[in-house]
């Protein structure tokens, strides 16, 4: 992830991380960024994971569109 940032510019306050596995969360929160569990790939097992030891994603979305409000509003893109 910090090579991503160096090559992409990426500003990880303005930033949230997606994925479908419980590792893609991990290495979120690691860098202090809020998370996206989308329900497609591994997604759903991941969540199953996470809820029996008693932890949650910051968002949980079936399909990655659904998501799309929550982000604008944590990463304050939209204005």
């Amino acid at each position: 992830m910090e090579r991503a940032a160096q090559d992409f510019e990426i500003d990880w306050k303005r930033s949230a991380g997606i994925g479908d596995d419980v590792r893609d969360l991990q290495a979120f929160a690691a860098m202090g960024i809020p998370s996206v569990l989308v329900g497609t790939g591994k997604g759903r097992e991941a969540r199953q994971r996470l809820a029996e030891d008693g932890k949650d994603p910051d968002l949980y979305v079936g399909h990655l569109a659904e998501a799309v409000p929550w982000l604008l509003h944590q990463t304050d893109l939209h204005g």
